[in-house]
């Protein structure tokens, strides 16, 4: 075929080489095809059986030592030696691959990722597909909305309350994040909604209201973000249509958290590819020194570890750069030292709290062969050493962006193979599952559906499946009409009434050691509007991984004259049992993991504070108002 071509003299295009095999290599001594596939057979046979033994098998012979908060601690799983032999992995991937090439003598042609030129209209996403996703993205936000103002309980949308909490910290006691408040993510995942709140407060808008509306704004944005990737990438329009539905559809998740928004996980990759274009246009060293701080402080202002992936994969692309053109890397290095210096002048130390206790092991579960880990590895190992080869090969700039973006799916690793879960595999993994399409839409038609579905059904799917096991308790009776429509009609727990509200009021200002996932949405309201309640640095144990972090939670508890807790929440729970019911119902996966050794259960710690210096006084509801019997310096 690609001689009739050659013979007629049409030039290849992408999509040509697109729907070509490899051609058929030759030597002085006969073909070499039968060699080269069995060697690449034999390879991947053994690359797939390594893979296995050191991702999830090596790490339970290293297991932690330190005494932190972690599932991965109990059952004696080291995450970071899996996520270490993962990178490994990726480099013995990529040399084969450059060995193959090699050997080739330039009969295996590289992938061609992004275009170099402007993309065609007739190539590009039509702009009714994109406003038909966003009009999905507000439909659900406007769904969970309603669910919020007509239900009692946080149960799916659970992450939305603790972001406010949070804001009506600030916007009641004037508190500070990171200072007065323990906040896990950048600093503009608070302060977008309470700008919108306060810009918009003549017009009567709550801080309920700008929140669910700032979320919807990141979505867009980050919707907007994937078009704008797969337009720049070398691929067919209805590929590309294909792939954009499915990376949209898999944000459309009820959690409502911004942490959980599409912008926070697309932006370290947009980011790249952008401050690339702007470089390559003559506008100068300041206008490209301007552009790469406004997008670096963009990350890190987004959350830390998106600030990590940014730096890490824009000091990629500067190395690479500077083997072809070193000024211009200078010029590019310089933006990331302002960069550097703005962050460590305006951000309290404590933001990057988050980023040392994830890499300490805090909040890890073992890694098990579940069917959305497997996938996500399979995207890893044939997306990112193909990057790289196809960077290593390339003498031209455009190999340093293909560098930047491998560069940040290996920062995404860490992420995604530390919590493990179903929803942080499918966020951290949302750019590799971009650039994993356009990958497979190269490969042929069969394998670029392949790979859709694969995703739809592991990916989505199982992220949905995941949470109706794990936050309802679902399964395969659940699936019968009966059980639906008892569902769609409970209403959960019957919430306080208003004498129950107006009780509480005879009380001090209440302590709430569990935040807002210890109170429903009516109690919540109440102790907001009366300002009856006393704040804590911690909401409830997020973000208490350590010793010294639970040292600082049960003091701040104790100081409490009057605690609201839930009257089910004191009991001794069975640790061990519970975390292996987690891995179970939530990752999909029948595990049978002993337990090896005692974690810091943060919860159990508190609540056993909790016994020991509080009496129950009275019963509301569903809670019970408990009375500190001892002083708070003895305690």
């Amino acid at each position: 075929m690609i001689r009739r071509e050659r013979a007629s003299g049409r030039p290849h295009t992408p999509n040509t080489m697109a729907r070509h095999r490899e051609p058929v290599q030759t030597s002085e001594e006969g073909p070499r095809v039968p060699l080269d596939r069995r060697v690449a057979g034999l390879f991947t046979l053994v690359f797939i059986v390594a893979a296995y033994y050191v991702i999830f098998r090596l790490p339970f012979r290293f297991p932690p030592t330190r005494k932190i908060s972690s599932p991965s601690v109990v059952f004696g799983f080291n995450n970071s030696v899996a996520i270490i032999c993962v990178i490994v992995l990726i480099a013995v991937a990529m040399v084969f691959l450059l060995w193959r090439r090699g050997k080739a003598r330039g009969m295996l042609e590289g992938t061609p990722w992004f275009r170099v030129e402007h993309t065609p209209p007739a190539e590009r996403i039509r702009p009714s597909v994109f406003a038909l996703m966003m009009l999905a993205h507000a439909l659900l936000t406007l769904a969970m909305w309603v669910k919020a103002q007509t239900s009692a309980p946080w149960r799916i949308d659970f992450e939305a309350s603790h972001f406010l909490w949070r804001l009506q910290l600030m916007e009641l006691f004037n508190a500070r994040p990171y200072l007065d408040f323990q906040h896990e993510y950048g600093p503009a995942l608070l302060y977008l909604p309470m700008f919108l709140h306060r810009a918009l407060r003549p017009t009567g808008l709550s801080l309920e209201a700008a929140y669910y509306l700032s979320y919807f704004a990141g979505n867009v944005l980050g919707v907007w973000m994937i078009l704008l990737l797969l337009n720049q990438g070398v691929l067919p329009r209805g590929r590309k249509e294909i792939a954009f539905c499915l990376l949209g559809a898999a944000g459309l998740v009820p959690y409502m958290g911004l942490n959980g928004n599409l912008v926070r996980y697309l932006s370290p990759y947009v980011s790249v590819v952008f401050a690339h274009r702007l470089m390559s246009r003559p506008r100068g060293v300041a206008w490209t020194i301007f552009a790469v701080v406004a997008l670096g402080s963009l990350n890190v202002l987004i959350s830390p570890e998106i600030g990590v992936a940014f730096v890490v994969g824009w000091t990629a692309h500067c190395f690479f750069t500077a083997i072809i053109d070193p000024r211009r890397a200078m010029v590019a290095g310089s933006g990331l030292i302002v960069v550097f210096l703005l962050t460590a002048l305006t951000l309290p130390r404590e933001y990057a709290g988050s980023v040392f206790s994830f890499t300490g092991g805090a909040g890890n579960f073992p890694l098990v062969p579940a069917a959305h880990i497997v996938f996500y590895l399979v995207t890893v190992f044939v997306t990112v050493p193909r990057l790289l080869a196809d960077a290593a090969s390339s003498a031209r700039p455009e190999g340093a962006v293909l560098f930047g973006l491998a560069a940040i799916s290996v920062v995404m690793i860490a992420g995604a193979l530390s919590r493990a879960d179903p929803p942080h595999v499918l966020f951290f993994g949302l750019g590799m599952s971009l650039l994993f399409f356009v990958l497979a839409a190269h490969r042929s038609r069969r394998i670029f559906v392949l790979a859709a579905a694969a995703y739809a059904v592991i990916v989505i799917g199982g992220l949905h499946v995941s949470n109706a096991r794990s936050l309802y308790g679902a399964s395969l009776e659940s699936l019968r009409p009966s059980p639906i429509l008892a569902f769609a009609r409970s209403r959960g727990e019957a919430p306080l009434t208003d004498a129950e509200l107006d009780h509480l009021a005879h009380y001090p200002s209440l302590g709430l050691p569990y935040c807002s996932y210890g109170a429903d949405r009516r109690t919540m309201a109440y102790l907001w509007s009366h300002r009856h309640f006393e704040p804590e640095y911690y909401c409830g144990i997020v973000g208490v991984y350590s010793e010294e972090q639970l040292a600082r939670k049960i003091s701040d508890t104790l100081r409490h004259p009057y605690l609201l807790v839930r009257k089910d929440w004191l009991g001794p729970p069975d640790v061990c049992r519970r975390h292996l019911d987690i891995i179970r119902s939530s990752f999909i996966y029948d595990a049978w993991l002993p337990c090896r050794r005692e974690a810091l259960e943060t919860e159990v710690a508190v609540n056993r504070a909790i016994a020991e210096h509080y009496r129950v006084v009275e019963e509301v509801g569903p809670y019970v108002i408990m009375k500190r019997t001892t002083s708070p310096s003895a305690s």
